[in-house]
């Protein structure tokens, strides 16, 4: 993972014109990650409710080219992070698939 950003400064951000799709990683210090997600359709607005949401003032993200990749990726990112980061519950599938976590040992 690189450095946070600050959520002030998501238009400077190259990924964000890119692609809708992707997954984040939010922090309230810049330091350490404090919640996990994804975009299946519009990630700098995604990223700019979860941060709202959730008092967060730095973020990082990774496109994909697709919603699958992008719940993949948050997978990873929640597996990786679930001891310190907010969610309290595994990434949902978006409604109408089927997708399986990529990481090993989940159900």
């Amino acid at each position: 993972m690189t450095k946070f950003d600050l959520i002030k400064n998501i238009d400077e951000y190259e990924i964000i014109a890119k692609s809708p799709y992707g997954a984040y990683i939010l922090s309230k210090t810049g330091k350490k990650p404090h919640y996990v997600g994804r975009s299946d359709n519009n990630l700098k607005v995604r990223i700019l409710q979860s941060a709202k949401e959730r008092k967060c003032s730095y973020f990082w993200a990774k496109e994909t080219s697709s919603p699958m990749q992008a719940y993949k990726l948050e997978c990873k990112y929640y597996h990786k992070y679930e001891e310190i980061v907010v969610n309290e519950i595994h990434p949902d599938v978006p409604d109408g698939t089927f997708w399986l976590c990529p990481v090993e040992g989940c159900e």
